[in-house]
């Protein structure tokens, strides 16, 4: 166990060494070495997944919002076809209907 745990300290120290002696300087931004056009798919690719959580939450919400709505004008509807209100409330519906 001690072996491997030297051999690999010694592969990583190796690495380490190449990667710092490398002549060109190292760019972590893919976007930062290319050119004008990378660029701009990199940043409409940001937007997009910066957009696409609120999307999603948007028409889920937008979605229960409408079925509840429908559900509510449903039960309105009910109450107001109903024999047990008075003539006044329906003409009163069918003015703001109207």
């Amino acid at each position: 166990m001690r072996h491997a745990a030297h051999a690999l300290a010694a592969s990583s120290l190796a690495a380490a060494l190449v990667l710092l002696s490398y002549p060109t300087p190292l760019v972590a931004c893919p976007s930062c070495m290319a050119d004008q056009q990378v660029q701009k798919a990199f940043f409409w690719g940001l937007i997009f997944m910066m957009v696409s959580p609120w999307m999603v939450v948007g028409l889920i919400g937008g979605g229960l919002y409408l079925a509840f709505r429908r559900e509510r004008r449903e039960a309105v509807e009910e109450f107001l076809r109903a024999e047990a209100v008075p003539s006044t409330i329906r003409e009163v519906s069918d003015v703001r209907e109207g």
